[in-house]
């Protein structure tokens, strides 16, 4: 059986102090639909959105103890195939982002939310764009960075197929019941 990982103390900060100094953040996923579970970071995305506006009792079984029916305040949502130079300008936007992917790493949770920090050169290809470069992108051409961290959802198959595998619907269905009652008010 698949153990819940600990959510990191610095995003559990954030959301404490949230409340009280609303900025902007961002869920960005990453991945393909069309190959499996390739595609878990667009469908977390998915499902957050759908969240965002979702009563209570519709999001959680039992549903969530809250005086409020909608996630966190400027939150918005983005997905692409993958990270381009482009994002270096939209990410300095944001405060906080939680980008989403899939993992082929074997874990021995549903999920990991780990802090990303730039790394120490700039270097990226046209389809080779990391996390790391492109928070180091933000620093050198706009003297800031958010906040980040990924979540990597555990995928199982890589086929290509339009839909998540059974395996990779689980996990993400273990990762919203554990990580969307976080990001509401």
């Amino acid at each position: 059986m698949m153990q819940t990982p600990p959510i990191p103390e610095s995003l559990k900060m954030w959301l404490e102090t949230y409340p009280q100094s609303p900025t902007p953040w961002l869920m960005y996923g990453i991945g393909n639909v069309g190959r499996n579970d390739d595609g878990l970071g667009i469908r977390w995305i998915e499902e957050m959105e759908r969240l965002a506006t979702a009563p209570p009792s519709r999001i959680l079984n039992p549903p969530i103890e809250s005086n409020s029916s909608c996630l966190l305040k400027n939150l918005s949502f983005q997905s692409n195939y993958q990270l381009n130079i482009e994002d270096a300008l939209e990410i300095t936007k944001y405060d906080l982002v939680i980008f989403a992917d899939a993992s082929k790493e074997s874990m021995t949770t549903p999920f990991q939310l780990v802090e990303v920090f730039p790394n120490n050169e700039i270097s990226f290809s046209t389809h080779a764009m990391t996390i790391e470069n492109l928070l180091a992108l933000c620093e050198a051409l706009y003297g800031k960075r958010p906040l980040a961290y990924l979540l990597k959802i555990q995928g199982y198959s890589w086929e290509i197929q339009d839909h998540l595998s059974i395996e990779g619907e689980k996990t993400l269905a273990k990762t919203l019941d554990a990580l969307a009652p976080l990001f509401r008010q």
